[in-house]
C-alpha cells in the first residue's frame, strides 16, 4: 500500500500526463457514447412463432400443423419452455429460452426447425413469422398526418414523399405507414355476361394471368459482355386492361366491370377531423437516439413546406428522443444539486476552502473516467446506468475526505507536504480498500446470484457504475 502513493509523489509528471490521457478518453466517450432510454443489449430470451393458415379450424390446425411443428420446435437447444395454440385460421408457438443462450443462436435454431417442418404440414401453407422483442426496435417517434381535402392519392403522398424523406434521414432504419390504402384494379364479373358468351370464370383468370407476367429469359454473351434479358408483359393503362381479349371477339369489358379504387377497409383514420396517416419511425441500431429523433423532426418540419405535400399538418404524439432529453436532464440536475450539497457539508465541517476544492474536484473526473469504461465496454447512458452514476456521487466522496483528512493530520504534525502526502495516504489506504470492496461486493448477489436472469441484468446496468465509479 506504501508504493502507489510514493510513485504518485515521486513521478508527478508520469501521474499527470496518464491523468490527461484518461481525461481526454473520458472527454471523447462523454461526446460519443449513446444515448438511450433503456440499455440496448436488453433482449428477451422469448421468441414467438405464427404461422397463418387461413379458413381451417383450430381441429384441423392443430392436427395439420401445430403437432408436426411441436416435434421439431422440442428439440432447439437451450429451450426452456414451450407452449402453442391452434387457433380458427392460425397457429401460435410461445418460446421461452434460457438467458445463457444468445438469442441470435436461438433465432437461427427456430428458422432451421421451421424448415425442416415444411414438407410436413400442408402445401398451401405459404409462410411463417418469428418475432422476437429488442428495446432498440421500439419507434422512437410516433407521428400523424392530417392530409388536405385536396390529396387526391393519399398513397402514392405516403409512400413517395412523406416515407421517401424520411427513410433518407441519417440514423433512421425503417418507416411503417398505416392509415393509407393504396388502389387496386377489381373485376366485377357479370354471370349473365359470362353465360351468354360461353365463358367460364376460370378461363378468364387464366387468361389474364397469361397476359401479365414479368421473369427472367436468361442471358446473351455479346463481344464479352453479358446482358440479361427478362421477358415483360404488363398491362399499361385500364383501357389496354379492358381491352383484353379472352376469345374471339370477346374482351374483357364484355363480361366484366373493371373499376381502379382503394381496398375496402374496416379501420377509420382522423385527425383533427380530417384523414390521417399514421407513422411509426425507428432509428438504426447503433444510432444516437437523441440526434436521429432530432433530425426527424426536422424533416417533418421541411415536409410540412413541401409544395408536394400541400396544406398538410405533421404532428408528433411520442417523440423518445425528447424523454430521454429531458429524464437526462432531470438526473443530471440531481447530480449536481447533490454534488454541491456535498461540497456545502464538506465546507462546514471541514472549513477550508482549498480542502473542499480538492475533494470536490474527484467528482467529475471520476464520472468522466467511468463514462469512459462504459462506452469502451459498449454500454450507454440511459436511465438506469445515469441512477447509477448518481448514486456513485456521494460515494467518490468519502475515500477522498478520508485521504484528505489524513494527510492534513501529517502536515499539523510537523511534516513536510510530499511525506505527509505518502505517509498519510498509506496509514489509511488498506482501510480504504477494504471499505471500497465491501461497497462493491454489495452488488454481487443481485447481479450474479439471482435466479431471474432479466432483474440480474437491469442491477448490473445500475450496480456496474457505481462499482466503477
Amino acid at each position: 500500500m506504501f508504493r502507489l502513493p510514493e510513485f504518485s509523489v515521486r513521478r508527478p509528471v508520469t501521474v499527470v500526463m496518464m491523468f490527461l490521457a484518461l481525461c481526454v478518453l473520458g472527454a471523447m466517450a462523454w461526446n460519443r457514447i449513446p444515448l438511450e432510454m433503456m440499455p440496448g443489449q436488453f433482449s428477451l430470451s422469448r421468441m414467438w412463432v405464427w404461422v397463418p393458415y387461413p379458413g381451417a379450424t383450430p381441429q384441423e390446425n392443430e392436427s395439420a400443423i401445430l403437432l408436426p411443428l411441436e416435434e421439431q420446435l422440442s428439440t432447439l437447444p437451450g429451450l426452456k419452455e414451450m407452449s402453442g395454440r391452434a387457433n380458427s385460421g392460425s397457429v401460435s408457438f410461445s418460446l421461452n429460452f434460457h438467458r445463457s443462450l444468445p438469442m441470435d443462436e436461438a433465432y437461427n435454431a427456430v428458422v432451421d426447425r421451421m424448415e425442416r417442418s415444411m414438407t410436413e404440414i400442408p402445401d398451401d401453407v405459404e409462410r411463417y413469422y418469428i418475432y422476437r422483442w429488442n428495446p432498440s426496435d421500439e419507434p422512437i417517434i410516433w407521428a400523424g398526418v392530417s392530409l388536405d381535402e385536396d390529396v387526391e392519392y393519399p398513397y402514392q403522398l405516403a409512400e413517395e414523399v412523406i416515407k421517401a424523406n424520411l427513410e433518407r434521414v441519417d440514423g433512421v432504419g425503417q418507416v411503417e405507414i398505416w392509415g393509407a390504402d393504396p388502389r387496386q384494379i377489381y373485376l366485377e364479373f357479370s354471370l349473365d355476361a359470362l353465360s351468354q358468351h360461353g365463358v367460364s370464370l376460370y378461363e378468364v383468370i387464366q387468361t389474364l394471368g397469361s397476359d401479365n407476367f414479368q421473369l427472367a429469359s436468361g442471358r446473351i454473351n455479346d463481344r464479352g459482355q453479358v446482358r440479361y434479358v427478362r421477358s415483360l408483359a404488363r398491362y399499361q393503362d385500364l383501357e389496354e386492361l379492358m381491352q383484353q381479349p379472352i376469345k374471339d371477339g370477346v374482351v374483357v369489358e364484355d363480361v366484366a366491370e373493371v373499376l381502379y379504387g382503394t381496398v375496402a377497409s374496416a379501420s377509420i383514420n382522423r385527425i383533427n377531423g380530417q384523414e390521417g396517416i399514421g407513422l411509426a419511425i425507428s432509428k438504426e441500431s447503433d444510432a444516437n437516439t437523441v440526434a436521429t429523433a432530432a433530425r426527424v423532426e426536422q424533416a417533418l418540419r421541411e415536409l410540412e413546406d413541401d409544395p408536394r405535400t400541400g396544406n398538410t399538418q405533421f404532428f408528433t404524439f411520442f417523440n423518445q428522443g425528447e424523454l430521454i432529453e429531458s429524464s437526462i436532464d432531470d438526473l443530471l440536475a440531481t447530480a449536481m444539486y447533490g454534488g454541491l450539497f456535498a461540497i456545502i457539508v464538506l465546507y462546514v465541517f471541514l472549513r477550508d476552502l482549498r480542502m473542499t476544492i480538492l475533494i470536490a474536484a474527484g467528482i467529475p473526473f471520476t464520472l468522466l473516467l467511468t463514462i469512459t469504461w462504459m462506452y469502451f465496454n459498449g454500454g450507454s447512458l440511459n436511465l438506469l446506468s445515469l441512477m447509477g452514476l448518481m448514486i456513485a456521487v456521494g460515494m467518490v466522496v468519502d475515500n477522498s475526505i478520508v485521504v484528505v483528512e489524513s494527510i492534513y493530520a501529517r502536515r499539523q504534525q510537523g511534516e513536510d507536504r510530499f511525506h505527509a502526502a505518502i505517509l498519510g495516504t498509506s496509514d489509511v489506504a488498506l482501510a480504504i480498500t477494504l471499505s471500497t470492496l465491501t461497497t462493491m461486493v454489495v452488488f454481487l448477489p443481485v447481479i450474479l446470484m439471482t435466479e431471474d436472469a432479466d432483474f440480474s441484468f437491469f442491477m448490473g446496468e445500475l450496480g456496474f457504475p457505481v462499482v466503477w465509479a
